[in-house]
């Protein structure tokens, strides 16, 4: 039987989600990831947590995993750029770049 395409345009699973956050935060050392009954995501610095909405289950798995990385994104650019400013989208574009169009490098280097 054949494997079963992960990056189809179809419902993304609970499952995938949480591989692609894994995967993600592999380089940001202590931080990890898990679910929220509210939305928006957050990232929550105290926590060292990036909570991300259960709506996102089912969803267009670019979708899912945009909100992955934005969330993400915060974890460099917190306190001096927390509200999407100039560095905020440096720091998400650069992680686009990496886990969505291939352009390889670690996570949790910065810009």
């Amino acid at each position: 039987m054949k494997k079963r395409m992960s990056h189809n345009m179809g419902a993304i699973t609970r499952k995938e989600i949480e591989e692609f956050a894994e995967l993600v935060l592999e380089d940001f050392l202590g931080w990890r990831f898990s679910w929220s009954a509210a939305s928006p995501s957050i990232c929550d610095k105290e926590q060292e947590i990036i909570w991300i909405a259960k709506r996102y289950i089912g969803r267009y798995p670019w979708e899912a995993k945009e909100n992955v990385l934005h969330e993400t994104a915060h974890i460099n650019t917190w306190p001096s750029d927390s509200f999407h400013g100039e560095e905020f989208y440096r720091e998400y574009i650069r992680l686009l770049q990496i886990h969505m169009a291939g352009g390889g490098g670690k996570s949790g280097e910065g810009c």
